[in-house]
């Protein structure tokens, strides 16, 4: 699944997102919220909203994902609103 409106809109410098992303570089666990498998990621380009992240195992989960990032207690629910090889950007769900 691809979003080729945002690609679009990131090539010719326009950007949906309300708060401007920052660069990280944080690793952490991708979980199946279906069947609780996982799998190691890496963070990218996070705010308080959402992130892009990596994993050789994208391929194996569910728009709807747990995010673990190592060093906090408890996952992050989020939507996969984009996916390209083993990258993905992914918008997180507060609401619980």
């Amino acid at each position: 699944m691809t979003d080729r409106r945002g690609q679009q809109e990131r090539r010719s410098g326009k950007e949906r997102r309300k708060h401007r992303r920052k660069k990280t570089c944080i690793s952490g666990n991708l979980i199946n919220p279906e069947n609780e498998n996982s799998a190691s990621c890496l963070i990218n380009d996070a705010d308080a909203n959402g992130c892009r992240l990596y994993s050789s195992n994208l391929h194996e989960f569910p728009n709807t994902i747990l995010l673990q990032p190592d060093g906090m207690k408890s996952p992050i629910k989020g939507e996969v609103v984009w996916r390209s090889h083993n990258m993905a950007g992914v918008r997180f769900d507060y609401s619980g």
